[in-house]
């Protein structure tokens, strides 16, 4: 029987790599791997979240635009998704007051409308809500009490604490 392939040792300049050097290198990526995939998940996740604030900035102007344009300043009136002069790319209108998009829910059937983390078709690990006041122009970031990685969420966006009620800490953005 002939044999299709032998294993020589390297003769003369020729030379291979022990398994104890393929070892140390897999085991050095492997620990850059474990350093790096909770920085890239922690950058994720703020990206998002600045998505969401420039979301809520952009809405909030529409709000603002379509109570001058209809002559009501009460809070208490809120617009319907169709009534503002913005488009949501990507989303899925619900309701007329609800758009759930791939990360977060859009809710304008509270006063202060709300962009919520949790709520949209792929589930965050981090739970937070950025909702915009509608009397003055500072935008509220709301991150529950015990959620360590929601509340510096919220003060990456920059966010200053201002109080905390019923099971959620409220960061003030400006």
């Amino acid at each position: 029987m002939k044999k299709l392939y032998t294993f020589a040792a390297p003769k003369g300049n020729e030379s291979a790599f022990t398994l104890i050097e393929l070892l140390v290198v897999v085991l050095i990526i492997g620990i850059l791997a474990a350093i790096a995939l909770p920085q890239y998940k922690r950058a994720v996740l703020r990206s998002r979240a600045a998505e969401a604030l420039i979301h809520a900035r952009a809405l909030k102007t529409a709000v603002d635009s379509w109570r001058l344009q209809n002559g009501d300043t009460a809070s208490s009136n809120r617009p319907k998704f169709a009534d503002l002069d913005i488009e949501i790319p990507n989303v899925n209108y619900t309701t007329e007051y609800n758009a759930q998009a791939q990360y977060w829910d859009y809710d304008l059937r509270i006063v202060n409308f709300c962009i919520r983390s949790s709520s949209g078709v792929v589930k965050q690990p981090v739970r937070y809500e950025i909702c915009p006041n509608a009397n003055n122009n500072i935008i509220q970031c709301l991150a529950e009490l015990n959620d360590t990685a929601a509340n510096n969420l919220c003060m990456y966006l920059g966010g200053t604490f201002s109080q905390n009620t019923s099971g959620w800490n409220y960061y003030s953005i400006k």
